[in-house]
């Protein structure tokens, strides 16, 4: 019976560790080979009946190995603002209102 019983926990376990792993190599390597694993833009992982959050995430871009753009919503401002391993730099800052409903994007940043 026990015997039993640890042969079907370390079953168990081993589905974890294998998921696991599984799931640390789709966040590590999945963009490099085209899967995307963020939320579809818009969505946000927030509790029903939540405060609206102060800032946002409208989108972001790797531009490559560690580096990357993020467009930022902060109140009513948009900020522009990259990041890679040394730190992030504001790259700049606009009235959020000039980018919204801009159908085409050619003037956003």
């Amino acid at each position: 019976m026990a015997m039993e019983l640890t042969g079907r926990l370390l079953a168990v376990g081993f589905v974890f560790v294998l998921l696991g792993g599984a799931l640390w190599w789709l966040r590590q390597k999945g963009s490099r080979v085209g899967l995307n694993l963020s939320l579809p833009q818009g969505a946000r992982w927030r509790r029903p009946g939540a405060r609206k959050a102060m800032l946002d995430v409208i989108e972001s871009r790797a531009v490559g190995p560690g580096a990357a753009l993020h467009l930022v919503r902060l109140g009513d401002r948009a900020l522009l603002v990259s990041a890679c391993s040394g730190g992030c730099t504001l790259l700049s800052e606009r009235p959020w209102r000039d980018l919204a409903g801009q159908p085409d994007g050619d003037n956003l940043i």
